[in-house]
């Protein structure tokens, strides 16, 4: 009995001493080698994919920078269809009165007008701002653009009605447009909003 205790406390000593030195260093160097031979291997893998992500985030970024100049640009146009209307319709006012617009309510008599309310301090556009909508009797001659990226004034000088539709921030495209009530001609005209003074349109 004595023997078979001593026998059993050999092997549970010996278990509990864990791996030897040279097991460990033999566990090492396969580990090693394994890596060595792995390695290239997974790296061009690793690297096709890498260049694979960087290729789909340029394609992604470069997408997303098209749509917003897209709906920038369809913005723009819409802008420049409203500009002519607001235009003939001064035309029309000219035609049956004689003298032209002195306000939005002057317009709405031709052609619907929408937008906000905007004084001349506020030429900067603040989207949290309420929206107090254009009536048909507004006497405004300034005025917020209805997806409030612009702002619209209107003037005459002498023989020329303009209006122009200006964007808040600089660097973007706006509109101007005149009436010239000698000749009849319409234009407009797309331009980029800068620092300087923006030139009165002649037509």
């Amino acid at each position: 009995m004595r023997n078979f205790l001593s026998v059993r406390k050999r092997i549970f000593n010996q278990c509990e001493s864990g791996f030897s030195l040279v097991e460990i260093i033999f566990v090492l160097a396969i580990s090693s080698i394994l890596l060595v031979i792995a390695v290239p291997k997974l790296e061009i893998p690793v690297r096709k994919s890498i260049d694979g992500i960087k290729k789909y985030s340029n394609a992604g970024f470069n997408s997303l920078r098209s749509s917003v100049d897209v709906s920038k640009e369809f913005m723009l146009i819409q802008e420049r269809l409203n500009i002519r209307s607001y235009l003939y319709a001064a035309k029309n006012i000219y035609m049956s009165d004689s003298i032209y617009p002195k306000s939005v309510g002057d317009l709405q008599r031709f052609t619907k007008v929408s937008g906000c309310h905007l004084t001349q301090k506020q030429t900067r556009n603040n989207h949290l701002r309420d929206c107090i909508k254009l009536g048909n009797n507004s006497t405004a001659t300034i005025w917020e653009s209805k997806n409030r990226n612009y702002w619209l004034t209107m003037y005459s000088e002498d023989l020329i009605f303009n209006v122009q539709s200006i964007p808040f921030s600089d660097d973007e495209k706006g509109v101007l447009g005149c009436f010239n009530s000698k000749t009849g001609s319409v234009i407009t005209k797309i331009f980029k909003k800068d620092k300087v003074k923006i030139k009165t349109l002649t037509c």
